[in-house]
């Protein structure tokens, strides 16, 4: 992941994840979130690219990223959308062997919504847009 000044082009910070990413990020207060196929989520310091918490989900992250009302909303391709809390601010380490903050995460089956989920939010509800059909949920 690069993050690139605006004006000039210069990359500011590059943050390498366990494999590649064909997702896209969403950025909200100063927190940048992005899947990859390593099968992880991540929520990066916009300004330094440190990692803050990382989440694995049960494959590859190859969605849009959605925040809204903070939540991250994200479809992995092992048919679950993940609605992650998120965390602003990394938190003090717990003795896990994490090694970084836990999201809170309940996990949704997308059922029916075959694989590779695009997530847009809407005023009143979520859309999900998935090889030109729209799902959505009041």
């Amino acid at each position: 992941m690069y993050a690139l000044n605006a004006g000039t082009g210069r990359k500011l910070w590059n943050y390498e994840t366990g494999d590649s990413i064909d997702s896209y990020a969403a950025v909200a207060s100063g927190v940048v979130y992005n899947g990859s196929k390593d099968d992880y989520v991540y929520a990066l310091d916009a300004k330094t690219g440190e990692k803050i918490w990382s989440y694995k989900t049960g494959a590859d992250v190859e969605s849009f990223t959605s925040v809204a009302n903070g939540v991250v909303y994200i479809g992995s391709n092992d048919n679950y959308i993940y609605t992650i809390g998120t965390i602003a601010a990394p938190q003090p380490l717990s003795s896990s062997s994490a090694g970084s903050p836990s999201p809170t995460v309940p996990e949704f089956p997308s059922l029916a919504i075959p694989l590779l989920l695009s997530i847009i939010m809407a005023v009143g509800g979520l859309l999900i847009y998935h090889k030109r059909k729209v799902f959505a949920t009041a």
